[in-house]
């Protein structure tokens, strides 16, 4: 932190990171972090990327981003870390909280069960708790059939792949919804000490 490489804004340590442009004949100036990015989307498959302090922030962001405001009800895992709900009532909504099966899954026949009881909830915060994927493309139709917009809450998966039947080829975890939530906190597949998380689309 006192070198300055972890922030965006500071070209006083920018040309430590020159890379030539293909498409001109001038260098081009990235920091650390816009670095990190790009690798970050090269990996995961993701168009953009843009890294955050948390986890927590980058759902916030995204909820914002998607058009949540005061008093709009969130569906969310019933099951899942603190940060989840916490992001959903930062932004001004209500959770609405999904049963989970034993392995930390949504359960499909509830979210089926709590759509019927509140047809006004427009968002699902859908959280992958330790790695444990519920069934993504059976939930994103769902989300689909009613108008509901899905954000990932990656931080316990990246690296994870998922393939629905119908696709001949695995993707990283995160290309469902509208926007993914990764983590780099300690305990995290890349660990950039206690933040640097990102907000992918």
């Amino acid at each position: 932190m006192q070198s300055g490489h972890l922030f965006r804004y500071n070209p006083l340590f920018l040309s430590e990171n020159q890379v030539n442009d293909t498409n001109s004949d001038q260098t081009v100036l990235y920091s650390d972090v816009a670095l990190f990015e790009q690798e970050f989307c090269d990996y995961t498959g993701h168009q953009y990327a843009v890294a955050v302090n948390s986890c927590g922030s980058a759902m916030f962001l995204a909820l914002k981003a998607v058009g949540v405001e005061h008093g709009d009800k969130v569906f969310s895992n019933a099951f899942t870390f603190t940060a989840v709900p916490s992001s959903i009532v930062h932004a001004g909504g209500i959770p609405v909280y999904l049963e989970c099966n034993a392995d930390y899954q949504v359960d499909i026949d509830d979210f089926r069960k709590k759509i019927k009881e509140n047809p006004d909830v427009r968002y699902f915060l859908l959280s992958y708790m330790r790695g444990h994927i519920s069934d993504v493309g059976e939930i994103k139709k769902i989300c689909d059939e009613n108008n509901i917009c899905l954000i990932e809450d990656c931080a316990h998966s990246l690296g994870v792949r998922w393939r629905d039947e119908k696709d001949s080829e695995s993707v990283h975890i995160g290309h469902h919804g509208i926007a993914a939530c990764f983590s780099a906190q300690s305990n995290k597949l890349i660990n950039a000490g206690e933040r640097g998380d990102s907000c992918n689309r």
